[in-house]
């Protein structure tokens, strides 16, 4: 009788354990059935199996897997982009402004937009998770081409994804679906920061799927 006493009690214990591996996988599958959303369909694009960081990691469920929506503001800002592999996001004028949602340091790619809801074909495919911070007076002795408004940037090594190469992407459905993944994030209080704002966004590929032409 003791023996199933102590038994019962290791039990209750390990179900009252929030750090073990059975929590946390109940949390993801609580997560992932409280939308109880429709699949979403993607064309011919083939999702592969294997993360784009490394090949002996299986790739991270779409809706988990972040993209971070950068702003660029001239045709030559695109093009050095392109060049050169550097991406960059603005954090703020100063350390007490910087927005920095906490899904930029575990990103996989990188999305360009710009004015009049134009959106640069396919996916920039991140070489390694994270960032590094630039002063606006590094990024112009970087080469980058063109006034730095800000203090403080987020810069992200880049390549293009041959993955999605020409893939084409809806302006006006990536803002909508932009902007209903930050307004049911529990983690921070959503601040509308406008369809030109040059602050980082981020958003899950599941989601950015939805824009896909």
């Amino acid at each position: 009788m003791d023996d199933l006493r102590q038994f019962l009690d290791d039990v209750i214990e390990h179900l009252a354990n929030r750090t073990t591996a059975r929590e946390r996988m109940s949390y993801h599958v609580a997560e992932a059935y409280t939308l109880r959303e429709e699949p979403v369909p993607y064309g011919s694009l083939i999702l592969g199996e294997r993360d784009v960081l490394g090949g002996d990691y299986r790739a991270l469920p779409p809706a988990e897997h972040h993209v971070v929506v950068a702003w660029y503001e001239t045709p030559e800002q695109l093009a050095w982009t392109l060049r050169e592999g550097i991406a960059n996001v603005r954090l703020g004028d100063r350390p007490g402004s910087w927005h920095i949602p906490p899904e930029i340091s575990s990103a996989r790619h990188l999305l360009l937009r710009t004015h009049r809801g134009v959106v640069t074909p396919g996916l920039f495919r991140l070489h390694a998770p994270g960032y590094r911070v630039f002063t606006a007076g590094d990024l112009r002795k970087s080469g980058y081409p063109g006034t730095a408004g800000g203090e403080i940037y987020a810069v992200f090594e880049v390549k293009e994804d041959t993955a999605y190469a020409g893939r084409e992407w809806n302006g006006a459905i990536l803002m909508e679906v932009l902007e209903k993944f930050e307004a049911r994030m529990h983690h921070r209080t959503v601040v509308s920061l406008g369809r030109r704002s040059p602050y980082p966004r981020v958003l899950s590929l599941r989601e950015l799927l939805k824009a896909l032409n």
